[in-house]
Parts: structure tokens; sequence; C-alpha cells
């Protein structure tokens, strides 16, 4: 794929986004080498930016510049969390082999996708994955969930 000169992508309801081409061919790079694979990335997180790094010494932000930096922008309302440190991790979930096959066309015997917001894959190794995988389809089978929100496979149930 290559990636030349800037695009401009527009939003419904909102401003649209210039991605300059310098950054889309990075973005194009890290992806090919070390994301998860494209049909289990059906969802990557939005983030925002960061305010700029406050003048003050020994601080990284400080909540009055952040305020004014975002004020400035021309964002109305700001909503402030507490950020929890660690990591996070995306859940792509399938009944089985079969239904992975019908639904995102992976035909490597995959059940489902472990990622992190980055779209990279959460473990390492793919069996820890799978068997993971594994533990939370067994709750979700032993729950209802499946059943209740009409999950379907080309392959009758096990029982």
């Amino acid at each position: 794929m290559l990636v030349i000169g800037k695009r401009i992508v527009e939003l419904s309801g909102g401003r649209p986004i210039t991605i300059e081409g310098g950054s889309a061919a990075a973005a194009v790079e890290v992806m090919t080498r070390f994301a998860t694979h494209p049909k289990w990335l059906i969802y990557l997180p939005p983030t925002m930016s960061p305010p700029a790094t406050t003048a003050r010494d020994g601080l990284l932000e400080q909540p009055d510049e952040a305020f004014a930096y975002y004020r400035d922008d021309g964002v109305g309302a700001v909503v402030v969390e507490e950020k929890h440190m660690g990591s996070r991790a995306l859940l792509v979930v399938c009944r089985d082999e079969a239904a992975a096959r019908d639904r995102f066309g992976v035909t490597t015997g995959e059940t489902g996708a472990i990622y992190t917001r980055t779209g990279r894959a959460f473990f390492q190794e793919r069996t820890t994955a799978e068997a993971v995988l594994a533990r939370i389809r067994a709750v979700m089978t032993e729950v209802g969930f499946l059943e209740r929100h009409a999950t379907r496979s080309s392959q009758p149930p096990v029982f």
C-alpha cells in the first residue's frame, strides 16, 4: 500500500480530520507489522490528545493549564475521571471455529481475538489467547449469554 500526501476525513457531526502523509504511512507500517489480523479489528476505542506539558518544574500536567488548553481549542465541557493504569483488552469471542469463519472469514482455527486498544495482540502466544477465550466462552455459555443474545453457528451446539 502506498500512502502519499495528506488525506482529509469528513466526519458526520464534527469537523474534518486531516491526516498527514507521513503519519498515515507510519500508521500503515505499524499496523501491518504488529497488529492483530484486520478481520478481527472490529473496534478500536477512541482516545483524546493530552494537553501540552506544563512549564512548571517537576510536573507533567497542571489542571488549570489543561482546562485552558481544551477551552482554547473550543471544547465546552471536560469530564474528569480517575485514570486507571494497566492494560486493557478488547475481546471478540465466537461461539466456535465455524462462527469465526462465517462471521469474520477467519480460516486459521481461531475462535476469537484479544487485542489492545491500539490493535496489537494482547498475548504473545496464540495458545494463551485461545485458553482465555475458551474460559470466557464457557462462562458465557453457562450463564446463557449466547442464547440470550441469539448468537449463531453453522454447527449445532454440543451438550
